[in-house]
């Protein structure tokens, strides 16, 4: 049974938007599956050749598609192939409130089985209709092959937040937490004063997302979104109960443990693997590090780099690929 996988198009980017569906690929590539069509830099000629190229497959075929990484129309016309589907989602859209949760529910039942992130997306979706068989993640993989050295040194009071400083607008409260530092990375953004005009911020500024692992300091690296420091919030904070946020494996491949928000679905992954801390509010962190002796946290960091082993060679996306083809093939 020849092996396919749906294309997704690589660009380079100074972040790291695009990582995950590139390592993706690349796990898929090194488990023998072929690229569905070779893709024109031509938006229309792409469209034209994915038509084509799924017109062609054969019902004794094994296709792998990113979610969402195509149009619709060529959802649709994948529903009337016979071979079998796999699917592995990376965003849902309703959940970000851009895409009626029916419509993606629609498109994903026409699947043999989808890679979910955890248990809560996998609920979320059971509940609003999902009939196929689901697999869940846990966390993302974090492909490096290039040898690549971290940064060493981790002062506990030093807190990183790498991300889209433009809507992580809780940054600008965060000179109330006077006893911690942070240093902060992402590109720069008209309103960056109103963050680094606080006294315990420095901007460390931006890179991409195979440099950012290098230029990393901190002892910690923070998950947070939304406009608060007291909780997540908003639709990017909400978004947390049901996400892996690709920051998280970024922090760990950098070997910066996590502090999360107590409520979001991958803070159970990162506290029985002890990968880090949860907290309900940011005004806890400071407490809770000072709870934290040397000898816990270097625990916590033999715990990440462990962890990091499995990230950077795929570990999570391989294991199920084997479950799932033990299963259909």
């Amino acid at each position: 049974m020849r092996k396919v996988q749906y294309n997704v198009v690589e660009r380079d980017t100074r972040n790291a938007s695009g990582k995950a569906k590139k390592d993706v690929c690349k796990i898929l590539s090194n488990s023998n599956y072929q690229y569905l069509y070779r893709p024109s830099n031509n938006r229309y000629l792409r469209i034209i050749q994915q038509i084509i190229a799924i017109s062609k497959l054969k019902k004794e075929e094994y296709l792998f598609v990113q979610y969402p990484a195509n149009l619709d129309i060529c959802y649709k016309y994948l529903k009337s192939k016979t071979c079998l589907k796999f699917v592995i989602i990376h965003d849902l859209e309703s959940l970000r409130g851009t895409k009626n949760i029916q419509k993606e529910i629609s498109i994903l039942n026409e699947f043999n089985a989808v890679i979910s992130h955890n248990a809560q997306m996998s609920h979320y979706l059971k509940l609003n209709g999902l009939t196929t068989e689901i697999f869940d993640l846990e966390i993302f993989d974090y492909l490096m092959t290039n040898p690549f050295q971290v940064i060493s040194t981790h002062n506990k009071k030093e807190v990183t937040f790498a991300g889209n400083l433009a809507k992580s607008t809780f940054l600008q409260e965060i000179g109330r937490l006077a006893n911690l530092k942070f240093l902060i990375y992402g590109a720069p953004i008209t309103d960056l004063d109103k963050i680094t005009k606080n006294e315990n911020v420095e901007y460390a500024g931006v890179y991409t997302s195979e440099k950012l692992i290098e230029n990393l300091h901190g002892g910690w690296g923070l998950v947070w979104d939304g406009d608060s420091i007291d909780t997540c919030n908003g639709i990017s904070g909400e978004y947390m109960r049901y996400n892996c946020p690709h920051k998280v494996s970024m922090y760990i491949v950098a070997e910066r443990p996590i502090i999360i928000w107590r409520q979001a679905a991958i803070a159970n992954y990162i506290i029985e693997n002890n990968l880090g801390i949860a907290v309900d509010t940011l005004y806890d962190i400071d407490k809770v590090i000072d709870s934290i002796n040397e000898d816990m946290y270097q625990d916590i960091l033999c715990a990440v780099r462990i962890e990091k082993e499995k990230l950077i060679h795929g570990y999570h996306l391989n294991t199920l690929l084997k479950q799932i083809e033990n299963k259909y093939l």
